[in-house]
């Protein structure tokens, strides 16, 4: 048994597994691999692709949040990197993620070794924080308000939440076989997103997207495309600096999160290809490059890196269908993530 930051209590389980013969796509079979489950009981073999290099990168580098230019004079300890002069300590998830029982790291793949409990200290002031993105958003939601609480200076309006819906808003995509039009059920999207940030008057924008971007698209009078394809990478990346800017109109800073991988084999039926892990990878890029046209108040945190070096990654109690956190997993990652996104207001002046 072990506490989480903010006091969340939770069960750590070490246990020999058997994954089942037959694996989803992009997924190893492994066969009596110990891992630990952190929120429940429940374990699956490490991913591979995106999955498997992410966790080798989280054992060896700092999460990182990246701007294209030096962030001077900015609050940030313990989790995060500024790429600019502002430089924070390495970082790996907290040591009650990343220990096992008996404090060692467990055996998942390729797992980061223990580390200190995150040291990112608050603004002393108040910080609001506006939540945007889709049903993973939304997800994450309770768990970083949560947080915010207990913490007595924070506050989390998730308003700017729209389920289902990523911030392409025309032409279709599909997950499965089925197309779907955008304009119907997406096509206020932005709208929505502009309506909450005049309405929260927030200080940090935290934008938590994924799933629905990296389905295959197609733009009105083209062809499907998926990630990678230089034409949906280029639309991709037009919607998420829309949306991006909009947002820069009412707060000091934005804060991207990165999309772990999706585990199609624990909630999904049948599997589709938009479960790919490079898929993410290509949209994590791409939420970089947005933050690097925009220097200095467009900020990146590296969640997927954290998320699928960590136990939590690979506990299926954590998120159930594979994409979306349980109450008690959205809590550890608000733990995790919130000090973060709270520091990230201040490395912008008030008067901008």
């Amino acid at each position: 048994r072990w506490a989480a930051p903010g006091g969340v209590a939770a069960v750590v389980v070490a246990a020999w597994t058997l994954v089942p013969a037959v694996a989803a796509p992009g997924w190893t079979v492994a066969a009596s691999r110990p891992v630990a489950s952190v929120v429940g009981t429940r374990m699956i073999g490490a991913p591979v692709g995106d999955g498997s290099a992410a966790v080798a990168a989280a054992a060896t580098t700092p999460a990182t949040v990246a701007a294209s230019a030096a962030v001077s004079g900015a609050a940030l300890s313990g989790d995060i990197t500024v790429a600019g002069d502002a430089t924070a300590t390495a970082s790996t998830p907290p040591a009650s993620l990343a220990a096992g029982p008996s404090g060692s790291p467990p055996t998942a793949g390729s797992s980061p070794p223990a580390a200190p409990a995150p040291t990112t200290t608050l603004p002393a002031g108040p910080v609001r924080i506006l939540l945007a993105g889709d049903s993973t958003a939304n997800a994450l939601a309770p768990g970083l308000q949560a947080w915010a609480e207990g913490t007595g200076t924070v506050s989390v309006d998730p308003s700017a939440v729209k389920v289902g819906c990523g911030f392409v808003t025309t032409g279709r995509d599909k997950v499965g076989p089925k197309p779907r039009d955008l304009a119907g059920p997406c096509g206020n999207t932005v709208d929505q997103v502009r309506r909450a940030a005049v309405a929260a008057a927030a200080d940090v924008a935290l934008v938590v997207d994924g799933p629905w971007e990296v389905t295959d698209h197609q733009a009105p009078g083209d062809v499907w495309r998926s990630p990678g394809d230089p034409a949906f990478d280029d639309r991709i990346t037009e919607a998420l600096g829309r949306v991006t800017d909009v947002l820069l109109e009412h707060v000091r800073v934005v804060v991207w999160a990165t999309s772990p991988v999706i585990h199609p084999g624990w909630g999904f039926a049948q599997p589709d290809n938009a479960w790919e892990p490079e898929r993410m990878t290509v949209l994590n890029g791409l939420m970089r490059r947005v933050a690097a046209e925009r220097p200095g108040r467009v900020l990146v945190v590296d969640y997927a890196s954290w998320m699928n070096g960590s136990p939590l990654g690979m506990d299926a109690d954590a998120r159930p269908d594979g994409v979306h956190l349980s109450p008690d997993g959205a809590r550890v990652v608000a733990d995790w993530l919130g000090p973060q996104v709270a520091a990230a207001a201040a490395t912008v002046p008030a008067e901008r």
